[in-house]
């Protein structure tokens, strides 16, 4: 909720991360869609998926997308820690052959119900363990081959009332910038409460993704 006389900022109760009133709603059996746009490649169409799966023993979800034209997928394990929802582990997949595993630890921020005032800002690092486990072209490395590093990012929150309309419908929605500080890149991303990420944006090479429709139980 946004107070009449300050736009800078949101009020009323925090919601939980991941819950149904949250910016990043978890699910089991939601279904999101979105359309993929670029100044160079021909637009394509998305679909994600979220199942409630178990991940060492604690309540997770499995958030995966439609397998693409070369029978690659992704399923990314996420979960709800604090105020925040994260990517613990991620599973590249090739005609349902795991090709290639990351896991992160401390895991990889995706949205935090903390941020609530225009101008917050916080710096993370994930650590990750990438893990080969066939040749394939979505793992570009040897079969048993283990990389390890540390990723850090920048968040800031741009604004928390900014109105947007994409094709799913028109939102008011949170509007985070993630920069990139070890190999840089800036995104922008938008997250509407009850729907969650609604556009995401790379401001330098003009690639944009906008949700197209959304189902949530």
């Amino acid at each position: 909720m946004i107070s009449p006389s300050d736009r800078s900022r949101l009020t009323g109760p925090v919601p939980e991360a991941g819950s149904r009133e949250s910016h990043f709603p978890l699910a089991d059996g939601a279904r999101f869609s979105y359309r993929h746009t670029s100044l160079v490649d021909e637009p394509w169409d998305e679909t994600d998926s979220i199942a409630a799966v178990r991940y060492r023993e604690d309540d997770a979800f499995l958030l995966s997308d439609r397998e693409d034209a070369a029978g690659e997928r992704t399923h990314s394990t996420l979960i709800a820690r604090g105020s925040g929802v994260w990517r613990a582990y991620k599973e590249v997949t090739v005609a349902d052959v795991v090709s290639v595993t990351t896991a992160y630890d401390p895991p990889f921020l995706r949205y935090d119900e903390a941020w609530r005032t225009v101008g917050d800002t916080v710096t993370l690092d994930d650590d990750w363990q990438q893990t080969c486990v066939v040749a394939s072209s979505a793992s570009n490395c040897a079969p048993g081959a283990v990389k390890s590093g540390r990723t850090t990012h920048r968040y800031t929150v741009l604004a928390v009332a900014e109105k947007l309309s994409v094709p799913a419908g028109d939102f008011e929605a949170v509007k985070v910038q993630r920069d990139n500080l070890t190999d840089p890149e800036t995104k922008w991303f938008w997250f509407a409460s009850g729907v969650g990420k609604i556009r995401e944006e790379n401001p330098t090479t003009g690639a944009v993704t906008e949700l197209t429709e959304y189902q949530l139980p």
